[in-house]
């Protein structure tokens, strides 16, 4: 890839020149396009973040994995950024839906027990609470509990603090 430049306009520039030689999906396509958003972000125009992180999903999730599986790492950086916003927006159900499809690509590509499941669980049962399904909160905290362990042990304090966030949720 061509050194990556530095100034807004010409990352948007480059990520057209990209998206045109080597696809929508391509690795330096989605690698600019993560540069952008987070950028957006740190600026917190929101709003531009969104519409970067969601060209990162465009057209198909499935269609960018079939050529690179390393692209699942960015994609699902894309989908939990993407459920944020919109839990700050608070349009719970498009959160709710990037997050189920997070899990699902983390779960595909990098197995039940890894720590980005964790992360989609608990972005999960943080989404339940926010819309007060206390049992649905409870049932992705019991999970996001028994990957924990299995990853870190009972003596981990990630293991105690989500030990601790499910005996409150009760």
């Amino acid at each position: 890839m061509k050194k990556i430049p530095t100034s807004a306009r010409a990352l948007v520039r480059r990520y057209h020149d990209c998206r045109r030689e080597h696809g929508p999906q391509s690795a330096a396509a989605l690698q600019l396009a993560q540069l952008l958003a987070d950028r957006a972000s740190d600026d917190c125009d929101w709003r531009k973040a969104g519409l970067w992180f969601g060209r990162m999903l465009d057209p198909a999730d499935g269609a960018a994995l079939a050529g690179n599986a390393r692209n699942y790492l960015r994609l699902s950086h894309a989908l939990r950024q993407l459920c944020a916003l919109r839990l700050r927006e608070k349009n719970y159900a498009q959160a709710q839906a990037y997050a189920q499809r997070d899990l699902e690509l983390v779960g595909k590509y990098a197995g039940p027990d890894h720590e980005l499941t964790a992360t989609s669980l608990e972005n999960l049962a943080d989404l339940a609470e926010a819309t007060g399904d206390r049992p649905a909160a409870r049932a992705w905290r019991e999970r996001l509990v028994a990957v924990l362990q299995r990853n870190y042990g009972d003596r981990d304090p990630r293991v105690k603090f989500a030990r601790a966030q499910l005996q409150s949720g009760s």
